[in-house]
């Protein structure tokens, strides 16, 4: 499942688009896509019905594919 939109803005704001692990600069258009500033809000608990603020990560897609 997806964040909501508001928990993905909020999360965002936070961290001034960039990626919380590596630290890039993403692009807000470019969620969910492959390429320069590409990025995922990422579940960090791996459970994807807990979508509260404090469990999405804000990450760039070479950061997110690690995850898998």
């Amino acid at each position: 499942m997806a964040f909501p939109d508001s928990v993905v803005e909020s999360c965002w704001r936070i961290v001034n688009g960039v990626c919380e692990v590596c630290r890039k600069p993403l692009v807000w258009g470019n969620r969910g896509r492959v390429g320069a500033g590409c990025w995922e809000a990422h579940h960090i608990d791996g459970n994807p019905d807990n979508d509260s603020i404090t469990n999405c990560k804000i990450i760039c897609w070479p950061c997110h594919e690690k995850t898998f």
